[in-house]
């Protein structure tokens, strides 16, 4: 019963980081190719324009969790004795546990934002995303992606989207 609980716990919470890194993701992308379809003098004054440069350094890029470094691993606890050491380090236990599948969902969230994106603005622009391409964009970093969605900006056709890898 507790193991189903705190599984269902983890899976809500990894769900909740996601939704909101879906959300962050797409913003991103909308804010990046405004910046650079337009330029600075259309965006609003807190964005400017960003260059190549900031675009590989992903220095645009306004993730909520943009300076926590990504850890893969499941944060770790010291062994605890007794029942007594149990109820006073639970909240704790729990609420980096939070922070860890929230994390986890988020990035996992940004990344597809990105991703469904560039692949809504080239199936607009081109009608069609080839299955074999779109398996590139699926596995493509954000900076990849990043590149793409400028490189779309001029391209004529979907393969000089794609160019950049």
């Amino acid at each position: 019963m507790l193991e189903e609980t705190v599984l269902q716990w983890t899976k809500d919470w990894k769900q909740q980081g996601l939704e909101e890194g879906l959300r962050v993701g797409k913003a991103e992308v909308l804010i990046l190719f405004l910046a650079f379809r337009f330029g600075k003098a259309d965006m609003p004054d807190e964005i400017g324009e960003p260059t190549s440069e900031q675009c590989l350094s992903k220095s645009v890029y306004f993730s909520t969790f943009q300076d926590t470094p990504s850890s893969k691993e499941p944060p770790s606890f010291e062994p605890i004795n007794d029942l007594e050491d149990i109820l006073l380090n639970l909240g704790h236990i729990c609420e980096e546990m939070k922070k860890y599948w929230n994390r986890q969902g988020f990035e996992e969230g940004v990344k597809l934002g990105w991703v469904q994106s560039l692949t809504l603005l080239l199936a607009k622009r081109f009608s069609v995303v080839p299955p074999e391409l779109q398996k590139r964009i699926d596995q493509a970093s954000q900076v990849q992606l990043a590149l793409w969605l400028i490189n779309l900006l001029d391209a004529q056709t979907i393969g000089e989207v794609l160019r950049n890898d």
